[in-house]
């Protein structure tokens, strides 16, 4: 396969991945948790065969005669006369710093997510939480706040 296949390639996975990220995070913020199962799978295909393609890449760059990573790829992308090949690349490594910021973005609500779902479930569970205060002597004191619920 060419490097300007293998580039497209790539690059066609990596704009499918922004897409999914952004999906999921439409979902994330509307709740709409029985959506996210098909893009979780076809999320894990497209990680799968990037990381596939960017070992194939790193094989073939230290074949060349490059440092198998993304400066052997630069390097490499210098000596060529594309300028077709190089935009693809930089449009490709600037929807990668896109991916990361979205993948961030979607770790934080799946951690609001879940810390609202724990609260939810020590509430339903009855669990107690515990105030520290200090007394009129200055001793520190514990006053027990429990939580019921209340099902009808």
């Amino acid at each position: 396969m060419s490097t300007a296949v293998s580039i497209e390639k790539e690059s066609r996975a990596v704009n499918r991945l922004a897409e999914i990220l952004e999906q999921e995070q439409s979902y994330l913020i509307s709740a709409e948790m029985d959506q996210m199962q098909t893009l979780l799978d076809e999320k894990s295909r497209l990680l799968q065969d990037l990381s596939r393609s960017s070992q194939e890449r790193y094989q073939w760059l230290s074949k060349a005669g490059y440092a198998a990573n993304e400066t052997g790829m630069s390097d490499w992308l210098k000596q060529q006369s594309k300028d077709a090949l190089q935009s693809a690349w930089l449009t490709m490594q600037q929807t990668l710093v896109k991916i990361k910021e979205l993948n961030r973005i979607n770790g934080m609500l799946i951690h609001k997510h879940f810390t609202r779902n724990q609260q939810l479930l020590n509430t339903l569970q009855g669990q107690s939480e515990i105030d520290h205060f200090y007394g009129p002597n200055g001793q520190a004191t514990s006053k027990v706040r429990m939580r019921s619920a209340i099902i009808g």
